[in-house]
């Protein structure tokens, strides 16, 4: 099964649909490998029509590349496979759409496209900070991922938006807490023209309106903040982003499917309104 709106083939596309269903180092609910796979059950409820964008998907190419085939047995040798894969489509020119998936796919997404952007900046919607170097002595973890990253792009290039279950604060790191709309004009100010990523941990939208996550927070942002923020993140140069932590297992209900696939038509216009060199 692909996205509903997914509407060519890989040539003729602009954007690409990459469903990376990594579920290696879940510490509290396991089942986010599934996100991608409900996320495209959810898409055939959801029109192509963004009412927030006044823009149709029908009027954009868009390819569903399916889901990686992972070697779980090694975290460096799935990291590589997913480097590689982001590599073919960044050089193709494309935007690429990620689906986790646990948050750790995000850090060599964003650890290949640095070689493509130097001056990449990166945006991350997440309740949590994710600043841990380990959780229960693994590096490469849901818990460590701007931690990694920062560890080849500076801390200062980084933005975390909706935090509110954070390790600690981190030196010389943009960190905003509980909500993401109040500070984006802040944050798109410092960026300016430089090419820039989302990663977008789901759960930074409050529990009580969306628990189909791996480990959720209470006092979140809303659905409306959620959609006004991507739609002022449109903006900016966005080069690619993800949408990850989406858990289907800790509820049988496919509203959340259907939310998550809107998010992602939400998230597909917003990379297109700004045109990105090729590489």
């Amino acid at each position: 099964m692909i996205f509903d709106f997914a509407n060519a083939k890989l040539k003729k596309a602009q954007t690409v649909i990459l469903g990376i269903p990594f579920d290696r180092s879940s510490s509290y609910v396991p089942g986010n490998r599934f996100g991608a796979s409900f996320a495209r059950i959810g898409s055939c409820n959801v029109e192509s029509y963004s009412p927030y964008f006044n823009q149709d998907l029908s009027n954009y190419k868009i390819h569903d590349a399916g889901d990686l085939a992972l070697p779980y047995s090694s975290v460096i040798k799935t990291f590589r496979q997913i480097q590689k894969t982001v590599r073919k489509y960044t050089k193709l020119g494309k935007h690429i759409l990620s689906i986790g998936g646990e948050h750790t796919v995000t850090i060599p997404i964003v650890k290949e496209l640095v070689t493509h952007y130097p001056e990449l900046r990166i945006i991350q919607f997440d309740a949590h900070s994710d600043t841990r170097d380990q959780l229960l002595g693994d590096k490469y973890s849901h818990a460590t991922v701007i931690k990694r990253i920062s560890e080849f792009i500076p801390a200062d290039r980084i933005y975390q938006l909706g935090l509110r279950s954070i390790t600690r604060p981190v030196e010389n790191q943009n960190q905003y807490l509980f909500s993401v709309l109040k500070y984006l004009d802040q944050v798109k100010n410092r960026i300016g023209h430089h090419p820039c990523y989302l990663t977008l941990d789901i759960d930074v939208l409050d529990c009580g309106i969306f628990p189909a996550v791996q480990t959720p927070v209470p006092n979140g942002i809303s659905y409306q903040e959620l959609f006004a923020s991507i739609v002022k993140l449109s903006e900016l140069d966005m080069v690619g982003c993800d949408i990850v932590e989406y858990n289907p297992t800790t509820s049988a209900n496919l509203t959340y499917a259907s939310v998550v696939a809107e998010i992602i038509r939400e998230l597909i216009l917003m990379m297109n309104q700004v045109e990105t060199p090729k590489i």
